[in-house]
């Protein structure tokens, strides 16, 4: 699991946190910058979103009621990177407030191969999950593979 005092008080002031690797320099991420933005929007009241910002000087400008700076995280990163085993962008955690991982995988069936992307989705994996865990219930998907941009560390 994890040992971060940062990441614990991060994961306990929310029931549900959801982390998404994010960079503006990945085709993959632009494609779904607006599912996120709906996701976000669309979020339980015990759940908060968090765009995870790997690449220091990445500029990123998100700053509509949707996605705000308040919802990237830039610190601690290599921490969370290295306990959940992430390893592309985007890639979505589900943790419980504790750190216990509900989810981890793709956000939906968009993206398939890499560099192949169906035009219709036909599975929600995250929102499954979102919907699922808020309802109290555990009828979903726990884990997919995530295709993407792979994570460059800068370590």
């Amino acid at each position: 699991m994890h040992s971060n005092k940062a990441i614990d008080s991060l994961l306990r002031s929310n029931s549900n946190t959801v982390i998404l690797t994010y960079s503006k320099d990945c085709p993959f991420c632009i494609r779904y910058t607006e599912t996120i933005r709906k996701i976000n929007k669309e979020l339980p009241k015990n759940f908060q979103l968090y765009l995870l910002k790997v690449l220091e000087d990445e500029e990123w400008d998100f700053q509509d009621q949707y996605l705000t700076t308040s919802n990237l995280l830039n610190n601690n990163k290599d921490v969370i990177i290295s306990s959940y085993n992430l390893s592309v962008y985007p890639e979505v955690l589900i943790l419980d407030s504790v750190g216990n991982m509900l989810y981890k995988g793709k956000i939906d069936n968009r993206a398939h191969e890499t560099g192949i992307v169906k035009s219709v989705v036909t599975k929600e994996y995250l929102k499954t999950a979102i919907t699922e865990i808020s309802n109290g219930t555990n009828n979903y998907i726990k884990r997919t593979q995530s295709v993407g941009c792979f994570i460059e560390t800068e370590n």
